[in-house]
């Protein structure tokens, strides 16, 4: 609902939804004046639409963007892109073949305290990058729907839900792909007890600039206090430190400050760099490649956990 209520302040109409979930479903398509669908298939087949969001289970995203692709209608593609690279890279193929767009959903490349982190690190006010921590954990409360606890729905536990972003907010701050990792997973409370996946994962990242990137992302089976998203960035000349939705702090031998950040949308500037690479008819600024590389490296997360030593993300074995 979140991102639904900034398309009223777009240059967009929504004329349709589908969700198995009627009742939400109609309740989210009323202030729109939308259809209301059961099925995605339906809404592909009947729906008199130029552009979808598809925002399903994960294990949907391959046959639902293939589908739309096939009508030829452009996609705003939530994470991951799919659960495996093969499917991925149906879903790159079929955009490709079709002409469409395909703009990935990593909504924290437009939260403003990440757009200042970006610039901070191009003007090289840290120097050089050398090392990152990025700290992810959220109560894995009953407010998440059931099929994230199940793999093959999910494709996996936290690092599908929350991990994707970290990495990919690294690879564009960076401006650097991973070509290394090293990681270890844990199921814990709910998780262990229940269901397949990992609420728990610790994992070092290796970029090719050098860069060694460390990720503890937690979906505790309870709830807390409180909820946190930092990420800190130690470079030659400073250090930066990022917490979601709240602030910047930097921190160096000649400057120190935070900088808070209120008043913006990051959904609704999503949203218009989607359909601004629509009707400007060019590459959205992320990509279904953005989306290929990042689902390589938390597939690489899993693989290097499962064998118990690091892992080359260009080994798909």
């Amino acid at each position: 609902m979140r991102g639904l209520r900034c398309l009223s302040r777009q240059d967009v109409c929504l004329t349709a939804i589908a969700d198995g979930d009627t009742a939400a479903a109609t309740a989210a398509a009323a202030p729109f004046g939308a259809q209301v669908f059961y099925d995605y298939k339906d809404l592909l087949r009947e729906a008199a639409v130029d552009a979808v969001i598809v925002a399903l289970p994960h294990f949907l995203h391959k046959d639902a963007a293939v589908s739309a692709a096939g009508r030829g209608l452009h996609i705003l593609l939530e994470k991951p892109i799919a659960t495996s690279m093969a499917d991925a890279e149906r879903v790159l193929m079929a955009c490709d073949e079709a002409g469409v767009k395909l703009m990935l959903a990593y909504v924290h490349r437009f939260r403003e305290e990440i757009l200042v982190a970006r610039r901070m690190l191009q003007r090289g006010d840290v120097g050089h990058p050398a090392s990152i921590l990025d700290r992810f954990c959220v109560p894995g409360s009953d407010d998440l729907p059931a099929w994230v606890w199940h793999r093959e729905h999910s494709g996996g536990g936290v690092m599908m839900y929350s991990g994707l972003h970290a990495i990919d907010r690294l690879r564009w701050l960076l401006n650097s792909e991973v070509v290394e990792v090293y990681a270890r997973v844990q199921s814990y409370g709910k998780a262990s007890e229940e269901t397949n996946i990992e609420n728990g994962v610790s994992a070092i990242l290796t970029f090719e600039n050098g860069v060694i990137a460390t990720l503890a992302q937690n979906l505790p089976p309870y709830e807390l206090n409180y909820r946190y998203w930092d990420t800190e960035i130690f470079g030659t000349c400073g250090l930066l430190h990022i917490r979601n939705d709240e602030y910047l702090e930097f921190t160096g031998p000649h400057a120190n400050f935070r900088q808070t950040f209120t008043g913006y949308n990051h959904y609704a500037r999503q949203i218009a760099e989607f359909t601004d690479a629509i009707h400007q008819d060019r590459s959205p600024s992320i990509t279904g490649e953005d989306g290929l590389r990042s689902l390589a490296v938390g597939l690489a997360v899993y693989r290097s956990a499962y064998v118990g030593r690091s892992v080359l993300v260009s080994d798909r074995d």
